[in-house]
């Protein structure tokens, strides 16, 4: 991982990932990007074209300095020493602000990339939801829930339905092997998919080329949910990210539509780091 993309919309919750990227991106020697979209009205007829691109620049340079301000008194606060040339403070200013997020990630070739969710007010971040985000980037999203202390990442529980689990955990590897990270691999078996072979960690560790891999198969618990199991699972075992492969294909995956990702996001207290399923299944 060489480059780590955060973005914020200044409320608390957007600052909070801020202040998370700046320690994960210090814990794995990765570069940081932060970044601010500006919401800009379309084109007025009542200001000349001249005057439009002056607002934007005075707008950007006003919210640069905002941003800038903000990463300052996070090292400061943190007692930390900001490397100039590792951390970029980026502003730029959008009609659809997902839209300009994503390009600026892919610009900067982001690895990875850092929001905070807004559980109280539907996860909404600038102007869309987090999900949606989810849905709609190529590129990995940690979603950092209100008031989250950043922690060192011992263990990361990964829920899968084995029908990639391959090819999701040569995605998730080159993450976890960052921070020396166990990859807890959690199996929920509900009867979905009849007489399926449970893969032996041995295996997932010489096709993953990863050694630090746990295989945890749990039968249907009566009267909970997929969901209620995870959250159950992970209230006992604590891990410090959950990872998801979201996507509206499967059994399994139904679960992880628009409503139910967000559904997730607001019970869970830890971060969530979700990867496309497509982006990993087309890219094998």
């Amino acid at each position: 991982m060489k480059t780590i993309f955060v973005s914020t919309d200044f409320s608390s919750t957007g600052n909070n990932a801020v202040k998370y990227a700046v320690q994960y991106a210090l814990s794995t020697s990765s570069n940081l990007v932060v970044f601010h979209a500006v919401h800009m009205p379309k084109f007025s007829p009542t200001i000349t074209e001249v005057g439009f691109q002056n607002l934007e620049r005075k707008t950007e340079e006003i919210h640069h300095k905002k941003l800038q301000d903000l990463v300052d008194k996070i090292y400061l606060n943190l007692g930390l020493k900001r490397a100039g040339k590792k951390t970029k403070v980026i502003v730029k200013n959008g009609i659809f602000v997902m839209d300009t997020l994503l390009k600026a990630a892919k610009s900067h070739e982001a690895d990875l990339i850092i929001v905070g969710t807004h559980g109280a007010t539907g996860l909404k971040i600038f102007g869309s939801t987090t999900s949606e985000l989810i849905f709609n980037s190529n590129t990995p999203v940690l979603a950092i829930p209100p008031r989250c202390r950043y922690k060192k990442m011992e263990s990361m529980v990964y829920a899968t339905d084995l029908k990639n689990v391959v090819s999701e955990l040569r995605s998730i590897a080159p993450i976890a092997k960052k921070v020396k990270a166990l990859i807890e691999v959690l199996y929920l078996d509900f009867g979905m998919i009849p007489n399926r072979p449970i893969i032996e960690p041995k295996d997932l560790m010489k096709h993953v080329q990863y050694k630090k891999i746990k295989v945890i198969v749990q039968k249907e618990k009566q009267g909970l949910s997929i969901l209620a199991q995870i959250q159950r699972y992970l209230k006992n075992r604590r891990p410090e990210v959950l990872i998801m492969f979201p996507e509206e294909r499967s059994l399994f995956d139904k679960l992880f539509v628009r409503s139910k990702t967000e559904e997730l996001l607001y019970h869970t207290k830890l971060p969530l780091l979700t990867l496309r399923k497509s982006r990993v299944t087309n890219s094998n």
